[in-house]
């Protein structure tokens, strides 16, 4: 009997061991989908270097779905309509309209871009 104990205990041993050794294996783990940076995967050339700056666009908007991110260049202002729960962002290329229910966070540059409230 204490010959299938340590059997068991042996093998329940070398099961924990290699669960512990994948949790701390960075090499599996290195495409990292932060806030930081917004789910951008680094370059090559990038990976070399200690650390990436990320440049926080003017406008960032998460939905259930996925992210839109558009930059100073874009020239975004975005409208929030209380009332119809819909929030409108105009670019210098295109006007796009997201529903309020979809949306989890929305992050804004106040410098570059403009945020307008309407309705109560």
């Amino acid at each position: 009997m204490s010959l299938i104990s340590s059997i068991l205990i042996g093998a329940l041993g070398g099961i924990t061991t290699v669960f512990l050794l994948n949790a701390f294996d960075n090499k599996k783990h290195n495409v990292k989908t932060s806030e930081k940076n917004l789910g951008r995967i680094p370059s090559q050339d990038e990976t070399k270097l200690s650390s990436v700056v990320a440049i926080k666009p003017a406008l960032f908007i998460r939905t259930a779905t996925g992210k839109a991110i558009f930059s100073k260049e874009d020239s975004p202002s975005i409208t929030i309509h209380k009332q119809s729960g819909i929030v409108e962002v105009e670019t210098n290329k295109e006007s796009i309209i997201f529903s309020m229910i979809n949306i989890e966070r929305i992050d804004y540059d106040p410098d570059k871009c403009n945020v307008y409230f309407e309705g109560e």
